[in-house]
């Protein structure tokens, strides 16, 4: 008797020392993961302060293009799936946009530096073009509990807060998007590009129609926001940490394009 309980002992020793080691490398590789961005972050942030104080204004004679305060070549070094920055003025979403070109989960569970493993990217599936062209751009990221990735979409989920911090803007290397978020909505998990084919106009009308359909506390639609089977979205979708088999979804309607300074 006192044999097996001893063998009980070691092997929940075993056992713990396992989950330590596991719990160890999570965090530090997590860490690690998160510092990739975080760099970036810094980098585009203070050219995006830069471009706002000496961007020279437009005039009818000479109007300025966008200045697009990220570079790409230096991205696209590193990671030539990189093809965008979503960025969203006044909150912590800053990051770029990956697309592999034949694995739509691949950057769900790696970072754009090729880590396996925690926060993964923000990335987009070959369903929709690179150019945001489409009816709906459907863009994916994590719910980190610190706040990161797209876990700060939560805020979102106050009305006040959606009204504050409506401006999404994404750069591409030629152009600037922009874009006002009209929807902060508790969705269901089904495929988004599958449900609502983004070829079919009466498809792009039911996801719309589905949006205002959603009855729910933590759900805010501002109808005031002109949009229809015609516009062109972006719609933020990650998981909800509370809510099995959910997402939380912010949509943005497409409200101005600016071609770069230059071309």
């Amino acid at each position: 008797m006192k044999s097996k309980k001893r063998l009980i002992f070691w092997i929940c020793i075993a056992v713990a020392s396992v989950c330590a080691g596991y719990a160890s490398y999570y965090f530090s590789s997590k860490q690690n993961n998160e510092k990739v961005y975080s760099e970036m972050q810094q980098e585009v942030s203070q050219s995006i302060e830069k471009a706002a104080v000496s961007s020279p204004a437009a005039s009818e004679s000479a109007p300025a293009g966008a200045v697009i305060p990220v570079d790409f070549d230096s991205l696209q070094a590193q990671n030539p799936d990189i093809y965008a920055w979503l960025y969203i003025p006044g909150t912590e979403i800053s990051y770029p946009v990956v697309q592999h070109p034949s694995d739509n989960s691949h950057y769900l569970n790696y970072t754009i530096d090729g880590t396996y493993g925690y926060p993964g990217s923000i990335y987009t599936e070959n369903y929709n073009a690179k150019d945001f062209q489409d009816f709906n751009t459907v863009i994916y990221g994590h719910n980190m509990n610190d706040g990161s990735m797209f876990g700060s979409l939560d805020e979102y989920k106050d009305e006040s807060y959606l009204q504050a911090n409506s401006q999404l803007i994404i750069y591409l290397p030629d152009r600037m998007l922009t874009y006002r978020i009209f929807a902060g909505v508790v969705f269901d998990d089904r495929h988004l590009l599958l449900a609502y084919p983004l070829t079919d106009p009466e498809s792009c009308r039911s996801y719309l129609d589905a949006l205002g359909s959603v009855r729910d506390i933590n759900s805010h639609l501002d109808t005031s926001v002109p949009v229809d089977e015609h516009s062109r979205l972006v719609t933020l979708s990650t998981c909800l940490n509370t809510k099995a088999n959910a997402r939380f979804l912010v949509t943005a309607v497409l409200t101005g394009e600016e071609m770069a300074d230059g071309r």
